[in-house]
């Protein structure tokens, strides 16, 4: 089986900050700067499922099939996923023929309604901020039964049950994408990033300036950024020293870096 495998685009831009700091008795002048990492994240979800296909079902009995979401990237996400059950037949080729005489219904699914809720448009809606590396908490379910009252014209037949998954980032106002509001879920999304100031200590002529972050990048705020987002940073500028000096702080684009999205296949 051929499979393939992403590489994530990941677009890396780097700020200078020049820092110059001017004498207010008598003119003289010194300068620094900072290199600053702008990166932008990585929005991956995929769905994760524990399930070993058993040679044949009979009615009324219970198999396991657990159904979760991970998020692989590096953004935080709102996921719904919706569920299509059917019955039908494996062609000579390999395709699968849904037959629409049979009633899904036969196949019986309990989900979990503590941390999903299903809506009139038919998908459940995980009711939590998936954080980038996490998997859903709960499952959205963990066995399926086939109904006792299945005859004979379920026999041989294979049932399927396909789950479609639908994610969005989690700053993005999902009533506008899915119709959906925050309130209906009883979700709290987060406004925004923040992270804590950054700061620049004059230390004076001999000292000159002191960055307290140890990489000495000032926007610790504006990482893994997604498209439309909007960061701040507060930048702290503090005097050490015993001159009285006008502080300048400027931010400039100094070039970046680009990585393709290369497919692998194996």
């Amino acid at each position: 089986m051929n499979r393939a495998k992403k590489l994530t685009a990941v677009l890396t831009v780097l700020g200078i900050c020049t820092l110059s700091v001017t004498g207010i008795m008598g003119y003289w002048k010194m300068t620094g700067s900072s290199g600053n990492i702008l990166t932008m994240a990585s929005f991956q979800n995929q769905i994760e499922e524990e399930y070993r296909i058993p040679p044949h079902v009979d009615p009324g009995q219970t198999v396991d099939k657990v159904v979760n979401v991970k998020n692989t990237g590096t953004a935080d996400s709102r996921i719904r996923v919706k569920l299509h059950k059917m019955f039908g037949d494996r062609k000579e080729d390999g395709s699968f023929q849904e037959d629409t005489t049979l009633d899904p219904e036969m196949i019986q699914i309990s989900c979990n309604t503590t941390r999903w809720k299903q809506l009139s448009d038919g998908y459940y809606y995980y009711t939590e901020i998936l954080k980038a590396g996490s998997q859903t908490e709960e499952p959205l379910f963990e066995t399926y039964t086939l109904d006792k009252r299945a005859g004979n014209e379920y026999r041989k037949k294979e049932a399927r049950i396909v789950v479609t998954m639908e994610a969005v980032q989690a700053q993005d106002a999902v009533e506008e994408i899915w119709g959906v509001s925050d309130q209906e879920l009883g979700i709290t999304r987060p406004d925004g990033y923040s992270a804590e100031p950054t700061r620049v200590i004059y230390l004076g002529q001999k000292g000159g300036f002191q960055m307290t972050e140890s990489d000495t990048d000032l926007f610790a705020s504006f990482k893994n950024l997604t498209p439309g987002c909007a960061r701040t940073q507060i930048i702290e500028l503090e005097n050490r020293s015993s001159e009285e000096v006008q502080l300048y702080l400027r931010a400039e684009a100094a070039g970046q870096k680009v990585w393709t999205v290369v497919p692998v296949n194996w």
